[in-house]
């Protein structure tokens, strides 16, 4: 077997677009994870292929892209202008993230915090989510430690964390307001 050459290209994803042709694409198995999961898709115009990232709708991104005779292509998705816009506030924008904790056990908020960029926000995510799992980790029994399941989403704006079988259950998600 013959070991093509990655290829390395920017384009700004989009979804159910070939981000090589620019083609609608055609759907075909789909992976559903805990945040969202994988879509396999094949263009029909230029034969590539590839993979749809979604945190519950699509995240931005293609995976795992190949063009029709089977080169491998590293696709780099730069933020487009209005991602970057607020991610960076300026004076003319009031634009607020809000993380919220949500106990689903307990069918309450555990907490909220408002940040005024994205980065912020989904940095105290992962680190709200993470300490929650240790606390969970530490107060469990050698027997339930392997029940405690921390599942952060590859864009950072969702994550569940559930432990002792799926009795105590809690979910971030940042919300733009």
């Amino acid at each position: 077997m013959e070991n093509k050459k990655k290829k390395i290209i920017e384009v700004i994803c989009k979804e159910g677009i070939c981000p090589l042709c620019g083609a609608e694409v055609e759907y075909g198995m789909r992976e559903n994870r805990d945040c969202g999961g994988i879509q396999e898709w094949e263009c029909p115009e230029c034969g590539a292929t590839g993979n749809e990232g979604f945190d519950r709708t699509f995240d931005g991104n293609h995976y795992d892209v190949h063009t029709a005779d089977g080169t491998p292509v590293d696709i780099r998705n730069p933020a487009p202008a209005e991602q970057k816009q607020a991610a960076e506030p300026t004076a003319d924008t009031n634009r607020k993230y809000v993380v919220v904790c949500y106990a689903v056990h307990d069918e309450s908020v555990a907490s909220h915090d408002t940040f005024h960029n994205e980065e912020a926000a989904c940095r105290f995510l992962k680190e709200d989510a993470e300490n929650t799992y240790d606390e969970e980790l530490n107060s469990s029994s050698e027997d339930t430690k392997a029940s405690v399941k921390l599942d952060i989403c590859p864009s950072g704006t969702h994550a569940k964390l559930s432990s002792c079988g799926g009795d105590y259950v809690w979910t971030w998600e940042i919300i733009a307001v």
